[in-house]
């Protein structure tokens, strides 16, 4: 047993904890309405089928290769640099891979629960960031990848990525 006596249904995803009972998503384990009958929070509905679409599959080396740094590495040059952590993930096509990247430097190769970019990512982030135009990369991506996003805009608070 949990601590505070917390018991889970695997079934319904519910949580009792004493003071009534919390449904979670069965997809993602995310909290949702207590009214909602279907057991899939809103967010979940709206990626049906879409979650990885963009993602590829890494190879088990990728890891060491020094052509490929972690998303997590892509997200703190952000913060470095003056942007938002969300806004180079919205630049990779969203944490859930459900929007195609800006640019095909900004793919996302995943590699268990890791997630890695090509290290032109960092520079290519940089550039975006001072310029706010990204510098043109040969594409080095798999071909079955939709790279298709009309416009960068340059990065503020205010501004969506997907064009």
């Amino acid at each position: 047993m949990a601590k505070n006596s917390q018991t889970s249904t695997n079934a319904s995803q519910s949580v009792t904890n004493g003071n009534g009972t919390l449904n979670k998503c069965t997809i993602c384990g995310k909290p949702i309405n207590p009214t909602n009958t279907s057991g899939i929070g809103s967010t979940c509905t709206k990626h049906a089928g879409k979650v990885g679409k963009y993602y590829v599959t890494a190879p088990a080396n990728i890891a060491t290769n020094s052509n490929y740094v972690t998303l997590v590495h892509l997200c703190n040059i952000a913060q470095s640099v003056g942007v938002s952590r969300g806004y180079a993930v919205r630049l990779t096509g969203g944490d859930a891979g459900t929007h195609a990247p800006v640019a095909p430097v900004f793919t996302v190769y995943v590699l268990g629960k890791r997630k890695f970019v090509q290290l032109q990512a960092v520079g290519a982030l940089k550039v975006l960031v001072t310029t706010g135009k990204l510098p043109a990369y040969p594409a080095t991506t798999p071909t079955n990848v939709n790279h298709s996003v009309s416009a960068v805009p340059p990065p503020n608070a205010k501004n969506n990525v997907y064009g």
